[in-house]
């Protein structure tokens, strides 16, 4: 071993990017009826005056998520994107409007999993956001609003001490985070596996998600000398950006890891689609 971890910060993640993409499912159900059918979908990437008609007597859940940059991030062939907004027939194109169909479904988009144009991932490092409205009932002119939490969170890496080589930092099923000399820094943001999860936890417990990832950090020397520096499932909670400073000490045959965190409380962040306001744009429906 040589060298160590040495501090651990948490901080509230903020927002930014451009090239956002929306990705709604729409399923349908009978009043009295708890099981839920594929009744429309879509993937855009403007929500301006965006419409679906909706049949009076039955009631509809919808499914929403939001990659950050996703035209960008994710990849695609003649303009149609992979998971997380893949069908179950095949790539989704950006489109004006829903498409309807009750056996065609975006069946991955509430999973954190996705396909960057590089490779395919479990958490890949993406900011993503997801929300679901339960058992609305259609009214004329009626507008749905959808409260979206972010489902990632944030990993900085500070080397101090990296005269010679790089970093390699390896997050569990995530892309590797690389540091080379003379760069002391890099910063991730990392989608969760189980936004659903972690989405429906908050919902019914009124209090936050996290998931644990090992993380792996390694010094690969000039002279292709690989020394690890740590191993350790660590716990990441959602909407926090952590700062790990790791201290790069050569000269250390045995070093342990000292990890502080500071557990302040987790500041909650959400998105409202609806009509009007940017790109927090959202579904008017209307009945058939």
């Amino acid at each position: 071993m040589a060298g160590e971890i040495k501090d651990i910060t948490e901080l509230p993640l903020s927002r930014n990017g451009s090239d956002d993409l929306y990705g709604i499912q729409i399923y349908t159900a009978l009043p009295e009826s708890d099981t839920y059918a594929p009744y429309a979908y879509g993937l855009f990437d403007d929500l301006t005056g965006l419409t679906v008609k909706l049949l009076e007597g039955n009631k509809y859940k919808f499914v929403a998520t939001m990659v950050v940059d996703g035209k960008n991030r994710l990849y695609s062939y003649e303009n149609l994107y992979a998971e997380p907004f893949a069908t179950s027939k095949s790539n989704t194109p950006i489109l004006p409007d829903f498409q309807y169909s009750s056996n065609i479904h975006m069946y991955n988009i509430s999973f954190g999993s996705a396909f960057l144009s590089t490779a395919h991932y479990m958490s890949p490092n993406l900011d993503r956001f997801y929300g679901v409205v339960r058992d609305y009932i259609p009214v004329e002119d009626g507008t749905v609003t959808i409260e979206m939490i972010r489902t990632a969170f944030g990993l900085k890496i500070i080397a101090e001490g990296l005269e010679e080589g790089m970093l390699e930092v390896n997050v569990e099923n995530s892309p590797p985070m690389q540091i080379r000399h003379p760069e002391t820094e890099i910063k991730e943001i990392i989608s969760f596996y189980g936004i659903h999860s972690g989405y429906e936890y908050l919902y019914d417990n009124q209090t936050d998600y996290s998931e644990d990832y090992l993380v792996s950090i390694t010094w690969k020397k000039d002279d292709n000398t690989a020394l690890p520096i740590a191993n350790q499932t660590l716990t990441f909670k959602r909407n926090k950006l952590y700062v790990v400073t790791v201290e790069i000490d050569d000269s250390a045959m045995e070093n342990g890891m000292d990890i502080h965190i500071d557990d302040d409380e987790l500041e909650e962040e959400h998105i409202t689609i609806k009509p009007g306001e940017g790109i927090d744009m959202g579904v008017e429906p209307e009945q058939m």
